[in-house]
């Protein structure tokens, strides 16, 4: 858990240092991901037909994108604990989707996660001249999406237990390179 949370608590450092250097954090990330994919799919050919015939890891392989390429867009243009704070809502996202997918009850301790998040983003970032926090920027937006995207992702890894870890790592893997990708062409694209 320390270092887990030890990495997402300085990721945000190289993709700044690469994006002062002149790579976008969606290209970077998308990078990375690639190198990640090609060693997976060596490793484990046939995932990527298993991959391709389920719609709920296609979904996951999207949801995980959305994570990443939120995430780490946000910090890198952001304020950081902002950008975490609003990513961190994700139980909010997690006890509706979870509802939703694979049909679990909202019960009490579920609730209490719920407010308990909103309540620490709401007391770290509230001020007095703006009041309760909203999203304002598009750094705390592409929080509050990389949030939900990391909820969907748990949401989906519960519900694909049974599927081989394999094709689930696969996937997300695949997402991380795409989405970021695409994201990375409008946003950088020049109308001509």
């Amino acid at each position: 858990l320390l270092v887990n949370a030890a990495i997402w608590g300085i990721s945000w450092l190289p993709f700044r240092y690469l994006d002062a250097h002149g790579l976008h954090s969606l290209w970077s990330t998308a990078w990375i991901y690639l190198v990640a994919s090609v060693i997976f799919l060596f490793s484990a050919p046939g995932m990527l037909s298993t991959i391709l015939r389920s719609r709920w890891l296609l979904l996951l392989g999207l949801a995980s994108g959305l994570t990443n390429a939120c995430f780490n867009w946000g910090v890198t243009i952001g304020e950081v604990m902002r950008v975490v704070l609003l990513f961190f809502l994700m139980p909010v996202w997690a006890v509706l989707l979870a509802r939703l997918l694979v049909g679990e009850r909202i019960d009490a301790p579920a609730l209490f996660r719920v407010a308990l998040a909103v309540i620490g983003a709401a007391t770290v970032l509230w001020s007095a001249e703006t009041g309760l926090p909203t999203p304002n920027s598009l750094a705390d937006w592409l929080g509050l999406f990389g949030g939900m995207g990391f909820a969907l992702t748990s949401v989906l890894l519960r519900r694909e237990a049974a599927t081989p870890a394999r094709a689930k790592i696969l996937a997300m893997a695949l997402g991380s390179v795409l989405v970021p990708m695409i994201a990375a062409l409008l946003a950088t694209s020049n109308p001509s």
